[in-house]
């Protein structure tokens, strides 16, 4: 599986690594709806799509991501901080904020974890005005 998933104190850290494919993405929605329905609280959390080293993934996969994640409700609303650090990620990472509508998450990308740590710790829900976009090579 090339993830990992971990709490670093009150933030859910997942580091993405290797080759991510969409198989990993269905697991890895699964993995994620026991974590947070074994949870009293679900935290915010950061995707950090960093350590990727070869993306897999399509339309079909993201999607279908966020349509498990739409039809699920949860106990809180939370912000998810995705970092994606060049075009590709920030692509995909782009299309999965995008397709996602649920009103108890919020989600943001950034080209950095301090920026993101820092979003995570603001008290409302509401995505950066300006958001991050990766510099054209």
């Amino acid at each position: 599986m090339p993830y990992a998933m971990r709490m670093e104190g009150p933030i859910l850290r997942l580091e993405f690594t290797g080759t991510f494919t969409n198989a990993d993405l269905s697991r890895g929605a699964v993995e994620m709806a026991d974590f947070e329905e074994a949870t009293k609280v679900i935290p915010h959390r950061i995707a950090d799509l960093r350590p990727v080293a070869r993306v897999e993934i399509d339309f079909v996969g993201v999607f279908a991501l966020a349509e498990a994640r739409r039809r699920r409700r949860y106990q809180n609303s939370f912000k998810t901080a995705i970092i994606a650090t060049d075009v590709v990620r920030y692509g995909f990472a782009r299309m999965f904020q995008t397709l996602n509508d649920h009103p108890q998450i919020v989600i943001a990308i950034f080209g950095d974890e301090p920026s993101a740590r820092e979003w995570l710790a603001l008290p409302d829900f509401e995505a950066p005005r300006k958001s991050w976009q990766p510099r054209a090579e």
